[in-house]
């Protein structure tokens, strides 16, 4: 008995380890995530301005060559204007470029300190939505948010903004499985007026996330916030994503999340979060 229980014990430790380990492998799939859809992004900006840049070149070049064998007004209000709407483009995408890099900046930062600070849900949201553009882009996936501009919470961003991930890379992966678009839908009240709407109290405020895909099977739909549950394992998925959403709302943001789901016409989580997350030690 006393041998049994020690290779039990043993058991029990390898399998702490690899859960562990799964965990970390699921957290640094959703930032491999993360930068590939910012840098996919931010090709698209910095592409348009070296293509500007080079005309900008290209033409200071035939004006100088033009100014030594005589330069006409008719070409020098064409290169004025020219170069002014070259301008007007290469503001447009470098601004473009930095609103990404310091939304990423921020979102990675307070990822990886885990930092604590008051923020505006609304702002947190388009941040997500922007790092995993490219995702959602490749997947012909859009989406579209009604968030006021006033709600502001005294919590994790980070932590918020992992769960978000997760659940959209989630709807990404599974919900349009088979079709050619899809659409989520990100708000602070149901999206479908049939629903009792879910109001707030005064400490918490509700977030949903919903889509129009496939839906979940009655028999799935208890099981996915199961640790090491998937129906796609076949794929290399781990089965912790939700799992890790399920415990950073409850653990981290004081709150909790449940989901709604009817085969074919989509999927609703619900997000009951803390306006003031709780202290942690």
């Amino acid at each position: 008995l006393q041998r049994a229980l020690s290779d039990l014990g043993a058991v029990l430790e390898n399998l702490r380890n690899t859960q562990n380990d799964l965990v970390r492998s699921e957290k640094l799939a959703a930032l491999g995530s993360m930068v590939a859809g910012i840098a996919h992004e931010l090709n698209t900006p910095i592409g348009n301005s070296l293509m500007m840049a080079t005309h900008l070149v290209k033409t200071g070049k035939q004006m100088e060559e033009s100014a030594k064998a005589g330069l006409r007004r008719s070409m020098l209000d064409e290169f004025i204007a020219d170069s002014g709407a070259v301008g007007e483009v290469l503001v447009r995408n470098l601004n473009k470029a930095a609103e990404l890099v310091s939304s990423f900046k921020q979102l990675a930062v307070a990822q990886t300190a885990e930092q604590r600070r008051s923020f505006h849900l609304w702002e947190t949201v388009t941040e997500v939505v922007a790092m995993l553009g490219g995702a959602l882009e490749q997947s012909h996936c859009t989406v579209s948010q009604a968030i006021p501009a006033g709600i502001t919470l005294d919590s994790y961003p980070g932590a918020l903004g992992q769960v978000l991930s997760i659940l959209l890379n989630n709807a990404i992966l599974h919900a349009f499985v088979g079709r050619d678009a899809g659409h989520i839908h990100i708000d602070v009240a149901p999206s479908d007026p049939r629903q009792e709407p879910r109001v707030a109290d005064e400490e918490s405020v509700v977030l949903t996330i919903s889509d129009d895909g496939k839906g979940i099977p009655v028999d799935v739909l208890p099981l996915i916030f199961d640790p090491f549950f998937t129906t796609n394992r076949g794929a290399g998925r781990s089965g912790l994503g939700l799992n890790i959403a399920h415990n950073i709302v409850s653990a981290v943001l004081g709150g909790r999340i449940n989901v709604e789901s009817t085969l074919g016409f989509g999927t609703r989580f619900t997000l009951v979060i803390a306006l003031a997350a709780p202290r942690r030690e």
